[in-house]
């Protein structure tokens, strides 16, 4: 992974399992020396961790954060096939009846940094299990005429949403 900075490409796209940033820790020393080999090498790092409504998820976010502090941009995806961008209280916090503030640790752990929030749009779960069952990537679902019309469409429809929450995006391009 160290290699990427050797790239002359303009975005280099590194998707990694979160589990996978302890891994780099114990090969690197630190998280820290692998951000200035990108930095030195001209990269921006922007950091996306797509999260569900799950602590899991709000941990995550803490945990990346005690990691790359303010070496990184991040981006918060909430993945909205598990709910609405509301229904992400653990994450984003709430007030009780009673006036109380609750969860909410992870979003005030971005305070002062840079970062940004989106709602990753939902993909129809059947749609889904057609893309993972025929081995398709999305731009080959959209033409595989194997499949309904019904199902090209919309996953045509969910590839479009996606290229519009990046194009409003402060700190994503679509390539």
């Amino acid at each position: 992974m160290i290699n990427v900075g050797n790239s002359d490409a303009d975005i280099v796209v590194v998707d990694l399992p979160a589990a996978a940033l302890v891994h780099l820790e114990s090969v690197m020393g630190s998280v820290q020396k692998l951000m200035n080999v990108f930095r030195k090498s001209g990269f921006d790092i922007i950091l996306i961790l797509v999260i569900t409504p799950l602590i899991a998820s709000a941990r995550s976010v803490i945990e990346a954060v005690k990691m790359f502090g303010d070496s990184v941009t991040y981006v918060i995806a909430k993945n909205t096939a598990f709910g609405k961008s509301k229904d992400f209280v653990i994450f984003d916090g709430m007030i009780t009846d009673s006036g109380e503030k609750r969860f909410g640790k992870a979003k005030e752990k971005l305070d002062g940094r840079k970062y940004e929030i989106i709602n990753f749009p939902r993909l129809d779960p059947k749609t889904y299990a057609l893309l993972d069952m025929d081995n398709l990537t999305i731009k080959s679902g959209i033409n595989n005429s194997e499949w309904d019309l019904s199902d090209r469409e919309y996953v045509n429809d969910w590839y479009n949403q996606v290229v519009r929450m990046i194009e409003t995006s402060g700190h994503l391009r679509v390539t």
